[in-house]
């Protein structure tokens, strides 16, 4: 996957990551985004950040180690031929 889709996959997981935390989780993200001043570094910034580089896999689909990567996660996550993840339409 090219690395600035990767980024934007990364900081999406990191937001949702962090508005699941609720409260004033959202608060240094907002003021890094609007105003670029530093984000906070505490604990719970931390673990979503980590969480988020688990989540947001820079693979290249149709390469067969990455596929098999891809298959690990969706499989680890129960999700199966019998649980489609993705619809096409």
């Amino acid at each position: 996957m090219e690395s600035s889709a990767h980024a934007t996959l990364r900081m999406r997981a990191f937001y949702r990551l962090l508005k699941r935390q609720g409260g004033s989780a959202l608060d240094s993200y907002y003021r890094f985004c609007n105003s670029g001043a530093p984000l906070l570094v505490d604990d719970i910034t931390v673990a979503a950040w980590a969480e988020a580089e688990k989540e947001a896999l820079q693979l290249t689909l149709g390469d067969p180690a990455d596929n098999q990567r891809l298959d690990a996660v969706i499989a680890a996550h129960g999700i199966g031929p019998s649980v489609p993840w993705l619809l096409m339409v």
